[in-house]
């Protein structure tokens, strides 16, 4: 099953595994391909027990306890359940602006505390899915990634000087006060050589972002 949102001008096609992407006007903002992986969504990683799930149900790093997809034409909602944390997913477009919204909600169930480390995962391509199949390295070395405060704004620079360059931002809000914002452009500290997004570093190990926003090819 496969939910559509959008704003005429921005689309997101999004299934009921979690997987799928964001288009503006002909440009993909995400990497898609049917049968690779997920290309976007949030690592949730239990800081106490090592722990570590999607948000939705690919990548399957573990299988949920238990999982629900539910489709409106406003919105898309996923429900999992881990153990005593609860995930709950909604994803919504912005009927005036070019803006996907992912909104994440934990319940602990149980009576121990639980700390949680939410990573926000994107393989970002800002271009026509030909131009991805035929240049998917060559492309990216127009990116020029840079920080603002705390989110991410991706310069997608156009060699052809009488087109505008594309920005993608990326930025989270939270309710928690102690929490921290950090990053990571370095596609190789997250996953590790030649490692799947299920399979990632990030996953067995604690690692510390190198809060570089560096220019990327991969």
């Amino acid at each position: 099953y496969v939910n559509i949102l959008s704003n005429e001008q921005y689309t997101m096609l999004i299934d009921n595994f979690g997987k799928g992407y964001s288009e503006w006007c002909g440009k993909r903002v995400n990497r898609f391909k049917v049968r690779n992986e997920q290309t976007k969504f949030f690592y949730i990683k239990n800081i106490l027990t090592g722990e570590c799930w999607s948000n939705f149900y690919e990548p399957q790093i573990r299988k949920p306890d238990e999982y629900t997809a539910i489709f409106s034409s406003a919105i898309s909602k996923y429900v999992r359940k881990d153990g005593n944390v609860v995930t709950t997913t909604k994803i919504a477009v912005s009927p005036e602006d070019n803006i996907e919204l992912h909104q994440l909600e934990f319940e602990n169930l149980g009576e121990e505390m639980v700390e949680l480390d939410v990573i926000s995962y994107l393989d970002p391509i800002l271009c026509d899915v030909n131009t991805d199949i035929t240049f998917p390295t060559f492309h990216k070395l127009f990116f020029y990634p840079y920080r603002y405060q705390n989110a991410i704004v991706l310069e997608k620079r156009e060699r052809n000087p009488k087109v505008n360059n594309l920005l993608l931002l990326v930025t989270c809000f939270t309710s928690v006060e102690d929490s921290s914002f950090e990053v990571e452009t370095d596609k190789m500290r997250i996953l590790g050589n030649c490692n799947s997004v299920s399979q990632a570093n990030i996953i067995e190990q604690d690692k510390n972002y190198s809060q570089e926003v560096k220019l990327a090819t991969d």
